[in-house]
C-alpha cells in the first residue's frame, strides 16, 4: 500500500510540475517575433454607422438663437441616461424626428452624412445654421476573466478592444488571451468571432476597433477548471500540501 501511495504521489507531482503554471506566452500582449525597434502598423478605422434603436444627439444653431434641438444637451454636462430621455432614438423604420426640422432618415449611415442631411434641411427655414450630430458613446460590455464584469459607455468615437479590456480591470491571469470571443450583433444576425491579444497582429485587424454593442468575453484556461496554480509560488504550496497530506496518510496507515 506505501508503494502504491508514493507511486501514486510521484504521478501527481510529475503531472504538477509540467502543467502548473501558465506561460508567459499565453499571459503577455502584443508578442512579435520582430526585433526589438520602433513598429508601425496601419489600422483599419471604420466609420460609425447608425443602426436601429441608437440614440443621436442633435443639435441645431442659428445667430440668432440657442440651440433648437436638444436644449438640455448643450448644457455641457450630458450623461448616459440623459441621452436616453432626451436624444433621438432610430425608429423601426430608420428616421429620427427631429423638431423644427421633421423626419430624417438617419439608419445605415455615417454620422456625417446625417449631418449633411440636417444641414440641407436646416437651410430651408434657417440662415447658416450649424448642426451638429454626435452618437450617445459607445457602448461595449466585456464578460469572463476580467476583474470588473460589465457594460460600459464610452463618450468618444474610436474605442478599441483596449480600452474596453481596461475599464474591465484587465484580463484575469486565468484569461484566455489567445482565443478571445467578440460577438458582434448585425440588423438581422449575431457573430462571433475568435481575436488573438498576444499578437501584434490585433492592430491591423477588423477587430481592434470596437462598434457599438459588441460583447467581449474572456474565456479561462483550462488551469483554472484543473485548479492549478498561477505560477511557482503557488505551485510549490500545492505540491507541499499534497506532500503533507500524503505523508500524514502514510504514517497513519503504518500505524
Amino acid at each position: 500500500m506505501r508503494r502504491i501511495i508514493k507511486k501514486c504521489f510521484s504521478f501527481l507531482l510529475i503531472v504538477l510540475l509540467f502543467q502548473s503554471c501558465i506561460p508567459l506566452s499565453e499571459t503577455v500582449y502584443l508578442q512579435t517575433d520582430r526585433k526589438q525597434e520602433n513598429q508601425s502598423y496601419i489600422l483599419k478605422r471604420e466609420k460609425y454607422i447608425v443602426g436601429y434603436n441608437d440614440i443621436l444627439y442633435v443639435t441645431v444653431k442659428t445667430v440668432d438663437s440657442e440651440a433648437l434641438t436638444n436644449p438640455a444637451l448643450n448644457a455641457g454636462y450630458a450623461n448616459e441616461g440623459l441621452f436616453y430621455l432626451t436624444g433621438y432614438t432610430v425608429d423601426s423604420n430608420g428616421y429620427i424626428d427631429v423638431p423644427l426640422i421633421g423626419e430624417v432618415y438617419v439608419l445605415g449611415k455615417s454620422i456625417k452624412e446625417i449631418t449633411d442631411d440636417i444641414s440641407e434641411k436646416a437651410k430651408i427655414s434657417y440662415k447658416n445654421a450649424v448642426v451638429t450630430v454626435k452618437p450617445s458613446g459607445v457602448q461595449a460590455t466585456v464578460l469572463g476573466e476580467v476583474h470588473h464584469p460589465g457594460k460600459y459607455t464610452f463618450y468618444e468615437n474610436n474605442v478599441t478592444i483596449f480600452d474596453v479590456i481596461s475599464k474591465g480591470g484587465d484580463i484575469t491571469s486565468y484569461g484566455d488571451r489567445r482565443r478571445m470571443k467578440i460577438v458582434r450583433r448585425t440588423d438581422d444576425e449575431v457573430k462571433v468571432y475568435y481575436v488573438d491579444l498576444t499578437t501584434q497582429d490585433i492592430f491591423t485587424s477588423d477587430f481592434y476597433f470596437i462598434q457599438p454593442g459588441d460583447v467581449v468575453y474572456i474565456q479561462p484556461l483550462p488551469m483554472k477548471s484543473w485548479g492549478i496554480g498561477v505560477n511557482g509560488a503557488s505551485t510549490v504550496q500545492i505540491v507541499f500540501s499534497m506532500l503533507t497530506s500524503t505523508l500524514l496518510l502514510v504514517n497513519y496507515l503504518n500505524n
